[in-house]
């Protein structure tokens, strides 16, 4: 079907030969698509009567075969119309075609009959008295004026040479031309045996240019004296002759099946099929008459008719299929109607049942939820956060980005918050906790229970809202209805999913008396570190008086009675020298938790700088390389950090043996933290012992390396007091790595 609509598009069927054969094959085509089809639709529609309007049960989906037949039907119909006539404007372009051949052919047949005719007499002229030049050029003009289209007319004698030419001008290359040798000399011998005139095979001319010859033998008494020549260029004679001949028709002559003439209509050439070929048949030759209707002839023969039946035919085959399947799915919507009318009818019955019981599972489970509410030992508000919500949305559409800084720039919209919290419900947990005669009692504002260092729990609360989180808790302080501060832990649950904020639960635990008991063993613990600190600055004075007198007795006494004695008074000042190594560090390590140092901005270039200058003495001693890359800068405690610096550096320098030690100090980034190195190549650590070097007063060898066992221990409590961590790794070819990091101050606020 797509091939033929496509040739209904204004363009023609391209048919093989202009015979009634085609068109009958066409028609018996056309015939035999209705016999296949028309007994199909027809029967297909039976079916689907028999199926469902006449037994009356309901059709099974829209998608039945009613609508189809009917349009296969339609469709096929307006096809064969469409069809028909297209073959009758076929037909009739063929046969006027046909004729056009004809009547090319004919006018050919006559009028190069009539030039013949006119040389025969010519001939016969000339054999019943031989002219004179001058007679048969006088007669040569008359014939050419009766018969235009000629180049020219000779006379070519026995010898085949030519002597006399009318009209001379232009045909000057053939004056005394010998045409012995020419292409027409078999037409000649030809001519004169047959004593006719015969027309020469088609050849170049010596004017230039395709032509031929008609070619008439002068016996004058049985004396062959040459021949009569009339030269006809092909283009100009054939467009003389077919001048006025089926005009809007484009002509082809072909003599062997090589064309040698065309004629293409002034519309330009049309569309190939439409050939139609004769042949004609003149003294000496035969040609074949080629001839095809113009885009003109093909314009007039051309009907829109076709198309416009075509697609209205289409058009009411898609209407009735449509008209039929709106019919059929009409009534089977009616029958699903009151078939999902029957299910909704006995659904309507189990629905109302589920409500029942849900209704019931709901009552219970509100009785349960109310009784665990007000049972609860922890204190709970049902609150409303609907208008804070509101509130803070309007602020983003404002485009507020930052809401902690806003709301340290509008401490009032903090306050105003805290009253825009409605509370719904407290049990009695939160009645007690509160001192308040009933509940009613709470339930007005907030700002009945809220003390003024409430509002910054209350604007962290606001930043978790803001942050769409799940959980939010912190510790805080109200009052009572009599005016008692209570330590309270508050968490909220929110809602999530996009549920809505009206009625959110918060616990109130008190823990006044945790706080009271963190508090009391903060105190003792600050009067022990006090107590710690005192004992060991003063302890140094005592330790110092009596290393200071051992040396004195060693140099008073230098001759002792006996070698055990000097030993001795050198234990005692080896001793006191160590003990107070040990109470200086252990003062450096009770220094770390003291209050009023903060964190600032520190440039690790700079501390490194600092240890390796306290720690130039042993290096150039040891003869080190210490080397580092480019480290950070980040905020932490700079005395903290360059303590860390000389602790690990000198224990690079102290832990080696052999070649100079080599260290080299580096940084990278991680997610909330930096971590700092200090590689080494000393003598190693068992990895058996690396957690067990952190703790106080452990030493690695104490009969081989100096030292108090302090180092790493206010390391680890530096590393912690920064939120970081401190390890050991071995390192590869020997030695160990330590590694510690410093946390961020940003990340810890944040969290």
């Amino acid at each position: 079907m797509n091939a033929l609509i496509a040739t209904s598009k204004g363009e023609w069927p391209q048919f093989s030969t202009a015979t009634d054969v085609r068109a009958k094959e066409v028609r018996n085509s056309v015939a035999s698509w209705i016999d296949a089809f028309l007994p199909l639709g027809f029967r297909l529609a039976k079916q689907e009567r028999g199926a469902s309007f006449v037994s009356g049960t309901a059709p099974e989906g829209p998608s039945r075969w009613l609508p189809v037949g009917i349009g296969v039907v339609v469709c096929l119909l307006a096809l064969l119309v469409w069809r028909a006539l297209l073959v009758q404007q076929y037909q009739t372009l063929t046969d006027e075609a046909q004729l056009a051949a004809l009547q090319v052919t004919n006018e050919l047949d006559a009028r190069f009959e009539a030039r013949i005719q006119g040389l025969n007499r010519m001939r016969e002229r000339w054999e019943q008295h031989p002219p004179n030049r001058a007679e048969w050029e006088a007669d040569a003009a008359a014939y050419l004026r009766d018969f235009p289209g000629f180049q020219a007319l000779t006379w070519a004698d026995a010898d085949a040479v030519i002597r006399w030419v009318v009209p001379l001008a232009g045909n000057e290359a053939v004056q005394s031309f010998s045409a012995r040798d020419n292409p027409a000399q078999h037409t000649r011998d030809a001519a004169r045996a047959q004593r006719t005139v015969l027309l020469s095979p088609i050849y170049e001319l010596a004017q230039g240019g395709q032509g031929f010859l008609l070619v008439a033998p002068l016996l004058v008494e049985e004396a062959f004296q040459g021949v009569l020549n009339g030269v006809c260029r092909v283009q100009t004679v054939m467009d003389t002759i077919l001048a006025d001949i089926a005009p809007g028709y484009g002509v082809t002559l072909m003599t062997e099946g090589q064309p040698f003439y065309q004629r293409v209509p002034q519309e330009g050439p049309a569309a190939q099929g439409w050939q139609q070929t004769t042949r004609l048949l003149l003294p000496g030759v035969t040609w074949q008459v080629q001839v095809w209707p113009g885009p003109g002839i093909l314009a007039q023969h051309r009907s829109a008719l076709p198309s416009v039946v075509l697609t209205l035919g289409l058009l009411l085959g898609g209407v009735l299929t449509y008209t039929a399947f709106m019919t059929q799915l009409a009534r089977q919507r009616a029958w699903e109607t009151a078939s999902a009318n029957q299910q909704l009818a006995a659904l309507n019955v189990e629905l109302e049942q589920r409500i029942q019981e849900r209704t019931a599972a709901l009552v219970e489970s509100e009785v349960r939820y109310r009784t665990i509410f007000g049972a609860a030992g922890v204190a709970i508000w049902e609150e409303d956060f609907s208008r804070v919500i509101a509130a803070l949305e309007e602020l983003r559409r404002q485009g507020v980005q930052d809401f902690r800084q806003y709301f340290v720039d509008h401490p009032d919209f903090v306050c105003q918050a805290i009253g825009w919290v409605r509370v719904l419900d407290v049990n009695a947990a939160a009645v007690r906790l509160c001192g308040a005669p009933d509940k009613g009692a709470l339930l007005t504002s907030l700002h009945t229970i809220f003390l003024p260092e409430t509002q910054s729990m209350f604007m962290n609360e606001l930043l978790a809202l803001t942050e769409d989180r799940f959980h939010f808790e912190a510790q805080s302080v109200l009052q009572t209805l009599q005016g008692e501060r209570r330590h309270v832990l508050t968490a909220i649950t929110f809602p999530s999913g996009g549920e809505s904020y009206d009625r959110v639960l918060v616990s109130r635990m008190d823990i006044s008396d945790r706080v009271r008991a963190e508090t009391e063993l903060q105190r003792v613990t600050d009067d022990l570190r006090q107590i710690a600190y005192i004992a060991a600055h003063d302890l140094q004075e005592p330790v110092r008086q009596v290393g200071l007198y051992s040396q004195k007795l060693a140099k008073r006494y230098p001759g002792a009675p006996d070698a055990a004695t000097t030993e001795d008074v050198g234990f005692i000042v080896e001793a006191a020298q160590r003990m107070v190594a040990q109470l200086n560090d252990l003062m450096h390590y009770l220094e770390v938790d003291a209050a009023g140092v903060e964190r600032r901005a520190t440039n690790c270039e700079d501390v490194l700088q600092r240890a390796l200058e306290q720690l130039r003495t042993p290096i150039s001693a040891s003869n080190a390389a210490i080397t580092h890359d480019p480290l950070p800068t980040l905020d932490a405690v700079p005395a903290h950090l360059q303590l860390i610096f000389q602790e690990l550096i000198d224990n690079a320098l102290k832990f080696h043996e052999g070649t100079p030690p080599q260290v080299h100090v580096w940084a990278t980034r991680e997610t909330r933290a930096w971590r700092f190195a200090v590689r080494e190549h000393g003598i190693g650590i068992d990895p058996q012992v690396y957690g067990k070097l952190f703790g106080l007063f452990r030493r690695l060898d104490r009969n081989r390396f100096p030292g108090t066992g302090m180092g790493l221990a206010v390391c680890k409590k530096i590393v912690e007091r920064h939120d970081g961590g401190i390890w050991l790794e071995p390192t590869p070819g020997g030695g160990v790595t330590m590694m510690f990091t410093i946390g961020d101050v940003e990340e810890k606020v944040k969290n």
